[in-house]
C-alpha cells in the first residue's frame, strides 16, 4: 500500500502506512524489517541527510541480507550526492564484506557502483546523468536506457556491434 501512494507522491500517506505495520508488527518480523528498509528509502527522498544517520545505525546482523544491501546502496548514493566520495568508498567497501558477491542486488547495483568508486580512486572523474527519454510528443519512454560509451571504448561497446551488424 505504501508503493502505491509513493508512487502518487504522498509522502505522507506512504509513511503513515509504514509506520503502522511497523507499530504492529514485532521487531524479529522479516516483515518488520522490509518495511523499515522502505521506510528508510522513502526518508532519503525527504529528509536525505536524517535518512543517512538512521541507515548508518542499522548493522548487517540486524537485517536480511538482500535488505542490507539496499540499505548500502541507498548510503552510498547519498554520500556521493553529498560529494563525500571518500566516505562512500569506504561505507561501501566495508559493507560489501557481509553482502555475499553472487547476490542478484550485489551485481545489478552494488558491484558497479563500487567499479565507479574505485575508477575515482584511480584518478577517474565520476559523472552522473539523469533524466527521462520521451517520445516527440513528450510522453516517457518506460524502460528505456542510455549508455555512455568512452571513445576509446567503442570497439567493445554495444554501439560498435550494432554498426557493423548495419553495415553488413
Amino acid at each position: 500500500m505504501a508503493k502505491y501512494y509513493w508512487k502518487k507522491n504522498d509522502w505522507e500517506q506512504a509513511n503513515r502506512v509504514l509506520s503502522e505495520g511497523l507499530r504492529v508488527l514485532d521487531k524479529e518480523d522479516k516483515d518488520y524489517h522490509n518495511l523499515m528498509v522502505q521506510q528508510l528509502e522513502y526518508e532519503a527522498f525527504k529528509d536525505p541527510i536524517t535518512a543517512l544517520h538512521e541507515m548508518k545505525k542499522i548493522k548487517s546482523y540486524e537485517v536480511s541480507e538482500i535488505n542490507y544491501a539496499k540499505l548500502l546502496y541507498i548510503q552510498t548514493r547519498l554520500l556521493m550526492e553529498e560529494t563525500k566520495l571518500e566516505e562512500a568508498y569506504e561505507t561501501l567497501d566495508k559493507g560489501l564484506e557481509y553482502v555475499n558477491e553472487g547476490n542478484y542486488f550485489a551485481q545489478d547495483k552494488l558491484l558497479p557502483l563500487f567499479n565507479r568508486l574505485q575508477a575515482w580512486k584511480r584518478g577517474e572523474e565520476v559523472v552522473t546523468y539523469e533524466g527521462t527519454l520521451e517520445t516527440k510528443e513528450g510522453k516517457p519512454i518506460k524502460g528505456a536506457a542510455v549508455f555512455l560509451v568512452k571513445p576509446n571504448h567503442i570497439s567493445s561497446s554495444s554501439m560498435a556491434r550494432e554498426k557493423s551488424a548495419k553495415s553488413i
